[in-house]
């Protein structure tokens, strides 16, 4: 609901305790359809490499869809702007859900064709529903709540992740085939509108409101004028051409290189997930004694070296050494992530923060997204050609390899950033956009 003037104690305490049980619930739903759990349906539907890949990139591709987020919040305010696309990203998870019975029935193309469609809107939706979410969260709270109200929405999210996440494992262990898979993203989306029983009680101001209707042509003019701000969008884009190209591609290599079974895939993203709750704690002293430019920079070598790694994987499958790249990458996704949003924070003025977070996000997100989806899909593509008779596993060797040869140039981005000066390394608190993450 949106209230004249500051929300009171009252409003605020009880809008934390509704956004907090959104946020558990939230954390189930995103677990039963993310990445993983699509990636996973793609493969038992037979999906080639290349479409698998495009797969992996519409989490960024579609941040084309942000600005839409923004107008519906500048009608209706912030909550009700992420209920009605919260609404509608479950939507989208129920078309995921319905191409299994299409794809069963032999309409084989129609099937892959709606699960790309399907996978656009439900990231597009969160990505246009969380758009003004980081002022709403600085409503809520006073200076003194805040650090710790973050603290526990991660511990939240990440609980309800692992619980589910756990579940669906032994789930999986017991039924194979691709129906199981079909109840998972089902659950899942009967979790998401659950939480959107809850987040609908979250009070809001006017202010909200009056925000979203900032001119985003202000903020993308302010990102063309300001050199270090353009550095910033070539960094942050060359971050997610890294996460694209590595990442999704790790889980097709486990399957198609490899073989494991669809349980053992989600122990892998279990273990990704592992990586990403540990470093947390470590992430925000590290950035602060070396500055989020060097951290940066060391997270960007972790990932060609993560290439690298898969090059010389062996002919099977050893638990450790798939265990060691799904831990390493989701520590470096949560390093890099926060470090981004750290060196955005403390080099932005407040009054372009609004805008130009959006427009920095659309431009390096959904340009990044088109380069690597595109880059990933040729390089799927040219080596399933050349090694077309050759083991798998040697097929993403080639990939992993050629993909550390393109990100090395890469580091140039980092290199340029102007590095911070120390008084400016300490971050307010523990910053994350929400919709690159935990939604």
């Amino acid at each position: 609901m949106i209230v004249q003037g500051p929300l009171t104690d009252a409003q605020r305490h009880r809008s934390q305790f509704y956004y907090q049980m959104f946020n558990l619930f939230n954390g189930a739903s995103y677990r039963c359809l993310g990445e993983t759990v699509i990636i996973l349906l793609a493969v038992q539907m037979a999906c080639p490499n290349s479409l698998v890949s495009l797969l992996g990139a519409t989490l960024y591709l579609s941040y084309f869809l942000l600005p839409l987020g923004k107008c519906v919040a500048s009608r209706v305010g912030a909550v009700q702007c992420q209920s009605v696309f919260w609404i509608a990203r479950n939507v989208s998870g129920l078309l995921v859900a319905a191409t299994v019975p299409i794809y069963l029935q032999g309409h084989h193309k129609t099937a892959l064709a709606l699960l790309v469609f399907a996978a656009f809107l439900f990231y597009g939706c969160r990505a246009a529903g969380l758009v003004i979410a980081r002022p709403l969260l600085g409503e809520l709270t006073t200076s003194n709540e805040r650090a710790r109200f973050f603290s526990l929405s991660i511990q939240v999210f990440n609980f309800s992740s692992a619980i589910t996440m756990v579940t669906v494992t032994i789930l999986l262990r017991y039924w194979k085939g691709i129906w199981p898979l079909f109840w998972v993203i089902l659950v899942g989306a009967l979790f998401g509108f659950t939480g959107v029983g809850f987040l609908i009680h979250v009070d809001e101001t006017i202010g909200l409101r009056d925000a979203a209707r900032q001119k985003l042509i202000d903020g993308a003019r302010w990102l063309i004028h300001n050199a270090n701000a353009r550095l910033q969008v070539i960094s942050t884009m060359v971050f997610n051409i890294c996460y694209i190209m590595i990442t999704p591609i790790s889980t097709l290599a486990i399957k198609r290189g490899y073989g494991v079974d669809d349980r053992s895939a989600l122990l892998y993203a279990i273990l990704m997930m592992i990586g990403s709750i540990l470093i947390t704690p470590i992430s925000v002293p590290f950035t602060r004694a070396y500055g989020p430019r060097k951290v940066l920079l060391f997270c960007h070598m972790g990932y060609i070296l993560t290439a690298l790694y898969w090059t010389f994987a062996p002919a099977t499958g050893h638990w450790l050494f798939l265990g060691c790249s799904f831990f390493v990458q989701g520590a470096l996704y949560d390093i890099e992530n926060n470090s981004c949003m750290h060196y955005f924070l403390q080099t932005v003025e407040q009054k372009h923060q609004v805008t130009a977070s959006i427009a920095m996000t659309v431009l390096a997100g959904a340009l990044g997204g088109l380069l690597a989806s595109l880059a990933s899909g040729f390089l799927l593509e040219f080596f399933g050609r050349q090694l077309e008779d050759r083991p798998g596993i040697l097929y993403f060797r080639c990939y992993f390899l050629a993909t550390a040869i393109l990100l090395a140039p890469g580091l140039l981005a980092f290199l340029r950033l102007q590095p911070l000066p120390e008084e400016k390394r300490e971050p307010p608190f523990h910053w994350h956009f929400p919709w690159r993450k935990h939604s």
